[in-house]
């Protein structure tokens, strides 16, 4: 993983991130505004990543994971 190639245990603080994300989600999920058709996006604290998700009635499923600075086309 490129993170923990630049210092170690940095891939685990990503891992960290992006379960604490997740775990907004579980809390509060429409909390975050549509941003494509019915898919809802939430950007990471400090790590540049963007989960896009969707609610389903009582689940929340993330559909993609992203690293923000990319350039990527708007399929989900």
């Amino acid at each position: 993983m490129w993170y923990e190639s630049q210092r170690a245990g940095l891939g685990d603080e990503l891992l960290i991130e992006i379960r604490a994300a997740i775990r907004l989600l579980e809390t509060d999920p429409e909390r975050r505004p549509s941003y494509y058709r019915d898919f809802r996006r939430l950007l990471t604290r400090r790590f540049p990543y963007k989960l896009f998700y969707r609610v389903e009635g009582e689940r929340v499923i993330v559909f993609r994971i992203l690293h923000a600075k990319r350039e990527h086309q708007r399929q989900l």
